[in-house]
């Protein structure tokens, strides 16, 4: 569906970007706990069920949208 290299690339990016932007470092990073960290894979999962989900619904409008098109030719 998506160009995983660019996903991991983009998001490498954003997350850079964040963390400058509000003066993170790696000198100034506290460790996670395991249930932090469970806490965050479980949101990063949802989100990218819901992203998969809204991309599926967008490509069937979109080809229902073309085959509408079609049709009236």
């Amino acid at each position: 569906m998506s160009n995983p290299q660019f996903s991991k690339d983009s998001l490498k990016f954003l997350v850079n970007s964040t963390l400058k932007k509000h003066g993170v470092s790696s000198n100034n990073v506290k460790k996670l706990s395991n249930a932090e960290r469970q806490q965050i894979l479980s949101m990063v999962r949802d989100l990218k069920q819901n992203v998969e989900t809204i991309v599926k619904n967008a490509n069937k409008q979109q080809n229902a949208a073309k085959q509408q098109n079609n049709t009236k030719k």
